[in-house]
């Protein structure tokens, strides 16, 4: 005489695998060699848009253009994305723990990665722009006085990079 229980463990084997794939999972973002528009009115064309980023991040170190710190892209993961980081990686694990494929998760994680620049960018608290700058952009026929938001390049540059490879839009690479 016998007695046996047994349990299938395919389900726990296939979540611990896509949680492992999710685990070895890196995601970046920022701005990988996208460049100015030849037309750019400030004259930019060709420059990479990470060297303005930088500038706009931390100032102009030179000193020769009146351009203070302002950290879009440190407001963007301190401010923004780690403030919804919590509900997102809930999503994301409920997802995964339901069968959905890993890619789901990281769609959804990049997505509000992505719209954290552009909502720091259009909502922050920045240093007004300075009179030199107002009157520059009136020059060239610029409209509006937010900072960092003369051309919407800055803002509407920005790419999340998963394992390197370039996502090309919000819903996926």
């Amino acid at each position: 005489m016998a007695y046996t229980s047994s349990s299938d463990l395919s389900n726990v084997e296939a979540l611990i695998l896509r949680l492992r794939e999710l685990a070895n999972t890196t995601i970046e973002y920022g701005y990988f060699g996208k460049q100015y528009p030849a037309n750019d009115p400030y004259g930019r064309g060709g420059m990479n848009v990470a060297e303005m980023a930088i500038t706009h991040e931390y100032g102009d170190p030179t000193g020769k253009i009146p351009l203070p710190a302002r950290p879009f892209m440190a407001a963007s993961y301190y401010s923004y994305f780690l403030n919804s980081f919590n509900r997102a990686f809930q999503a994301c694990y409920a997802s995964v723990f339901l069968g959905q494929p890993v890619e789901t998760s990281i769609r959804f994680i990049t997505a509000q990665m992505k719209v954290s620049v552009e909502f720091a960018i259009s909502n922050s608290n920045f240093a007004t722009l300075s009179q030199w700058t107002k009157d520059r952009r009136a020059a060239l026929g610029i409209q509006g006085d937010t900072p960092l938001d003369a051309t919407g390049v800055l803002k509407n540059s920005v790419e999340i990079r998963v394992n390197g490879v370039v996502m090309q839009s919000i819903g996926g690479p």
